[in-house]
């Protein structure tokens, strides 16, 4: 076993850290003790940090001995207005636009997606399009709140990387997995677009272990893409933790330095990996930056998912000015209801609160800020999310004292009798307002909007 682990080490000499991990694990079937002292070795990575970051993804084990060391983890029921997740609500579509006309049409070959309108936009490289317009669709257009990094990484003379994260870490979010499913050739030319416009030779994509299947037919259409476009550009195709905070950009970076995938402060990881200037987007941008360029319209598109109490939960393509009452009665909801709008981390609304666009209520652009659960007369906000609080006790990181303490003490104050509101307010505030990530934040925006609610 020591042989076989060592050598495994060896080959993979030059190889993430993560991927190493993976590799003895799927040989072993557990991370042997000898072949993590080798890996020590190879790396000069001390085993205790290799345990700690190994231990940071549900995914390995360890020796029994180990094993036996590891804290019991108790498991939290997942709430059940995100058990819809489990079903196939987020391949159903409900209104259908720019982004999703493929949806359904089998288009996961290059000729059939070039025979459903695919290429445009490549097509325009190839009649002299340059780098420099490119980005310029992107810098003057509502494509992305992060211009001043697109620009940044154009600007760089030496490698620079892309980094797509298609992790939500919210379970209820799975409408842009669905679209990579359903579309894969799309993701594939938005980000071999973005790949031109900035001059980037590598990128990696980032996958939740739920959609690890997709990671075949995406590296596929990458394949095929680079040959059709002649842009010199490597994807690689990573499973990343799958873990609630996956949702922020530093995780996959942390994850890519072998480092533990938690958020990280302003700053870290923010400019550079590998010392390498980084771009790092949701993965459903690069499909809606292939519809700009492809279109030569204006398209500020997002998709939306709405469940609950509703006459049909499924996908809604609409503009990201969209507001929360023109979704859900797109969905078929009647009346002004309360909805939860961005999941375990979102904020109950109601009133003129149903008004507003949805982008009033994201913390940062990732599709799991975009789920809105319709509650029905009987549902109790207040209990709902001593629900979501009990799951994120359990599942969030950690790693920030407001998290490590604030998640779990609301929800001891939320399964008390007789809640104590007035504590789990301030509770609730405190870790909204000084949580590191904006994850944590919405743990606290979850109970403090539903405490609102209760007024």
């Amino acid at each position: 076993m020591e042989a076989r682990g060592s050598q495994i080490v060896e080959d993979m000499r030059e190889a993430p850290l993560l991927d190493v991990l993976r590799a003895l694990q799927s040989d072993a079937g557990h991370l042997a003790r000898e072949s993590l002292e080798s890996l020590s070795r190879s790396k000069l990575i001390s085993l205790d940090r290799i345990y700690g970051i190994a231990a940071s993804y549900p995914e390995f084990r360890f020796d029994d001995e180990e094993e036996g060391r590891r804290p019991p983890r108790e498991e939290a029921p997942l709430p059940a207005f995100a058990t819809v997740a489990e079903g196939e609500v987020h391949r159903r579509m409900l209104a259908p636009g720019p982004l999703t006309s493929r949806y359904g049409k089998e288009a996961t070959s290059l000729g059939r997606y070039r025979e459903l309108g695919g290429m445009s936009a490549i097509a325009r490289i190839e009649d002299g399009m340059k780098p420099e317009q490119v980005l310029s669709e992107v810098l003057l257009g509502d494509l992305t709140r992060r211009h001043g990094t697109w620009q940044r990484v154009a600007t760089y003379a030496w490698d620079r990387v892309i980094v797509a994260n298609n992790q939500t870490g919210d379970p209820l979010a799975g409408q842009v997995s669905a679209l990579l499913e359903q579309d894969p050739y799309a993701f594939a030319e938005g980000i071999y677009l973005a790949a031109y416009a900035t001059g980037a030779r590598e990128g990696y994509l980032f996958l939740g272990p739920r959609y690890a299947h997709l990671s075949e037919p995406l590296t596929a259409a990458a394949a095929d893409m680079k040959l059709f476009s002649k842009i010199d550009f490597e994807l690689e195709v990573i499973i990343g933790p799958g873990i609630l905070v996956s949702s922020e950009d530093s995780v996959p970076l942390a994850a890519m330095h072998g480092e533990r995938p938690v958020p990280a402060s302003e700053g870290k990881f923010s400019e550079k990996v590998w010392s390498k200037p980084v771009l790092v987007e949701n993965a459903g941008l690069f499909t809606v930056l292939a519809a700009v360029l492809g279109t030569r319209e204006r398209v500020n598109n997002r998709l939306y998912q709405v469940t609950g109490d509703v006459r049909e939960a499924g996908v809604i393509e609409a503009p990201a000015e969209t507001t929360v009452s023109e979704l859900i009665g797109e969905a078929g909801s009647h009346g002004r209801p309360q909805v939860l709008v961005g999941g375990l981390s979102g904020t109950f609304v109601s009133g003129d609160g149903l008004e507003r666009p949805v982008s009033d209520y994201e913390r940062s652009d990732n599709p799991r800020w975009r789920t809105l659960h319709v509650l029905a007369a009987e549902d109790d906000a207040l209990e709902m999310a001593a629900a979501g609080a009990a799951y994120n006790a359990r599942n969030l990181c950690g790693y920030c004292i407001p998290c490590r303490i604030g998640s779990v003490r609301m929800a001891e104050l939320l399964a008390a009798p007789g809640h104590d509101l007035e504590t789990l307010a301030e509770t609730a505030a405190m870790l909204e307002k000084c949580g590191l990530c904006n994850v944590g934040k919405g743990a606290g925006a979850l109970v403090r909007s539903a405490i609102e609610m209760r007024a």
